[in-house]
C-alpha cells in the first residue's frame, strides 16, 4: 500500500470518525432545545427526499491501468436523522471503460452499487459524507501485457468518502470510493450531481 492509498484510507476513517462524534454532540445539542410548534407546512413535507443524478468516475492509482473515465446513474433516498445529519441510501450503475492501452479487444465491465451512509451538515448547504455498501463487479475479459484475464461476476465490500453542496433540490458532491477490483484495489474518484424532488426537510 503506497502512500496516496494510505492517506485516503486515514481520510475514510477520520470522516467517520468526524461523523459519528458530531452526530452525537448534534444529536444531545438538539435535545436540549425547546423544540417550537412547526407550522402545517413543515409538518406536511415529506421525510425521505428521493433524488436522480449522475456521475463523472474518475479512476486513478492502478485503477488507471485498467480503466478509463465513466459515467454512472444513481438513485437516492435521503432519510432526516436530526437537525444536521442525514442517512443516505443509493442505489448506482456504473459504465466502467476498458483502458485503451490495454492489448487487443476488451470488453467494459459494468458495476452495480448500493450503499448506505450519513451526511453532516457543517451548515445549510455543505456536507460531509461517508459510507459503505456492495460493490458488485460484472464479469469482465482483458487482455494486457499478452496474458488473457477473464473474471465471474465478483460481490465486493467498499466504502466510499467526501463532501457535498446541496442547494436545494439540486446537490453536487465529490467523493473517493475504495472497494477490490476484481485482483487489485479500486480506486475512483467520482463527481456527481442529483436532483430531488418534493420540499425540503431542512431545520436550519
Amino acid at each position: 500500500m503506497n502512500i496516496i492509498q494510505k492517506i485516503s484510507l486515514c481520510f475514510f476513517f477520520v470522516l467517520l470518525v468526524l461523523i459519528a462524534g458530531q452526530t452525537e454532540v448534534a444529536a444531545a445539542e438538539y435535545r436540549r432545545q425547546p423544540q417550537p410548534s412547526q407550522p402545517a407546512s413543515f409538518q406536511s413535507a415529506p421525510v425521505i427526499q428521493a433524488g436522480v443524478g449522475g456521475s463523472v468516475n474518475i479512476p486513478f492509482e492502478d485503477t488507471d491501468d485498467f480503466l478509463d473515465v465513466s459515467a454512472s446513474v444513481h438513485g437516492t433516498l435521503l432519510i432526516p436523522l436530526d437537525q444536521a445529519i442525514k442517512f443516505e441510501t443509493d442505489l448506482g450503475y456504473w459504465f466502467l471503460q476498458a483502458a485503451d492501452d490495454l492489448d487487443g479487444e476488451s470488453d467494459d465491465p459494468s458495476l452495480l452499487t448500493f450503499t448506505g451512509g450519513l451526511r453532516f451538515y457543517l451548515n445549510q448547504m455543505v456536507h460531509l459524507d461517508a459510507g459503505m455498501g456492495l460493490y458488485r463487479f460484472d464479469d469482465w475479459s482483458y487482455t494486457h501485457n499478452g496474458i488473457v484475464n477473464s473474471y465471474d461476476d465478483q460481490n465486493k465490500f467498499g466504502i466510499y468518502g467526501g463532501i457535498g453542496l446541496e442547494q436545494f433540490p439540486f446537490d453536487i458532491a465529490l467523493r473517493v470510493h475504495h472497494s477490490n477490483f476484481y485482483t487489485d484495489d479500486f480506486w475512483n474518484i467520482g463527481i456527481s450531481a442529483r436532483f430531488f424532488f418534493g420540499s425540503s426537510t431542512s431545520r436550519w
